[in-house]
């Protein structure tokens, strides 16, 4: 299991520019996108881009014709509205291969070789048993680091677009409509969605996409759709989880949430990370009156089952350690000392308390800690190692070994930061 920053899945919207619980200053714009408020600091800056030392290819008749150039980059990180196509990546044909019952997806860029107001795009799948979804990337500002106060454009978001305008955010997730215009020498793109019936029939299918802009001629790319006579094996032992955001679905309605389920599970993914849990009341400790109402979890499970997402799933409470500490009057340091046995105690009963409230919720979960934490971490590996002790299987995300080498024996599912296994040998 890795641990990524970057999320690819159709209908799933992220925050544009991390706020960390600093003090607040004033509202600001960044990168032509508004914000309520920004963390104080220095003024935010755009990151100097990517040296771009290649030339395009020369457009040929039809692309001169269209005012358009498609091309697809090695990565759909690398589609910003200044990128510039290789020569070897310049395409004049698609295809796509897809397993019964499977969704898969490509994307592909266009630059703009004269201005262009209104583009759009269309497909047809020539008869393909299948069914495809066109959308365009929107990029927004990203911070280059954690704290970082430079920031760069990324392509992020997968938003609807139609008849010359696009949809693009204003604010809490809410879209509105512009005119879809793209000037002389930069970039858009669009993601492509195709999903096989579990039915369809196998077979070669030959269809195009087309491309066009002020109101001239189409850029026309045959496409071919493969509908493979093969299904695809789930591995049993391996799980699929996406970090679901789930403060987003308080401003959604009931059928909003089961559709962005039920699309995490079109991707293949099959439980969440960070998702609604529930709530701790240890007031009453000594007596062992340790309460925990896990009505959100509940809800949360019963729903991602209808969706299709079986679970396991990763769940994140914290400040248990303080809240105990509080509940029994005792003094330490918890970043720093060498917990007393008495707290060690007081957090393994509240998760075993937590365990046993949540056993029969309907879906197996990981309890989630401090995130990312070193190996001088020693509050993180004191309070996992009383989660394993409660028999509660955990997770943690960490982008440094020196963290694994000291909480490997609490660890049930230790997540590896991709930088970290990038590589055979940084995995070894």
């Amino acid at each position: 299991m890795t641990h990524s920053h970057f999320i690819r899945c159709a209908g799933f919207c992220a925050a544009a520019l991390f706020i960390s619980p600093a003090a607040m200053a004033a509202p600001a714009v960044i990168g032509g996108v508004a914000y309520d408020t920004v963390d104080d600091g220095e003024p935010f800056v755009q990151a100097p881009p990517p040296r771009q030392t290649w030339k395009a290819p020369a457009p040929n008749k039809p692309e001169r014709t269209a005012g358009l150039m498609a091309f697809m980059a090695p990565d759909p990180g690398e589609y910003v509205p200044d990128r510039i196509p290789r020569p070897e990546e310049r395409v004049k044909k698609l295809a796509v291969s897809v397993s019964l019952g499977e969704t898969t997806c490509l994307a592909v860029g266009v630059r703009a070789l004269r201005n262009l107001e209104g583009l759009d795009a269309s497909l047809d799948l020539g008869g393909a048993p299948v069914s495809a979804e066109l959308r365009h990337m929107h990029c927004w500002p990203q911070r280059t680091g954690w704290k970082s106060r430079q920031w760069t454009m990324v392509p992020e978001l997968l938003l609807p677009f139609s008849g010359g305008k696009r949809t693009v955010p204003v604010r809490d997730g809410v879209l509105t409509e512009e005119p879809f215009d793209l000037g002389v020498e930069k970039t858009a793109a669009f993601w492509i969605t195709v999903t096989a019936p579990a039915e369809a029939r196998a077979g070669r299918y030959k269809g195009a996409m087309s491309v066009s802009g002020g109101g001239g001629p189409a850029l026309r790319l045959p496409f071919e759709v493969e509908v493979l006579p093969i299904t695809l094996q789930r591995p049993p032992d391996k799980n699929w989880l996406l970090y679901a955001d789930p403060g987003r679905w308080e401003k959604m309605s009931g059928e909003q949430v089961m559709a962005e389920l039920r699309d995490f599970a079109a991707h293949g993914f099959n439980g969440l990370v960070e998702g609604p849990f529930g709530r701790l009341e240890i007031s009453g400790i000594h007596a062992g009156g340790i309460r925990f109402d896990d009505a959100p979890f509940r809800k949360s499970v019963a729903q991602c089952i209808a969706a299709g997402l079986p679970g396991p799933h990763v769940c994140q409470i914290g400040g248990i350690p303080e809240k105990v500490r509080a509940a029994l009057g005792i003094e330490c340091d918890l970043t720093k000392d060498e917990w007393p046995e008495e707290l060690r105690r007081g957090v393994t009963e509240v998760a075993r308390v937590i365990r046993d409230t949540t056993k029969d919720a309907g879906a197996p979960w990981y309890f989630y800690g401090v995130d990312e934490p070193t190996g001088d971490n020693t509050y993180a590996i004191q309070e996992y190692q009383c989660w394993h002790d409660a028999g509660v299987p955990t997770y943690a995300t960490f982008f440094r070994p020196d963290f694994l080498d000291k909480a490997s024996a609490y660890l049930t599912a230790p997540c590896f930061v991709s930088g970290l296994v990038g590589s055979g040998e940084k995995a070894r």
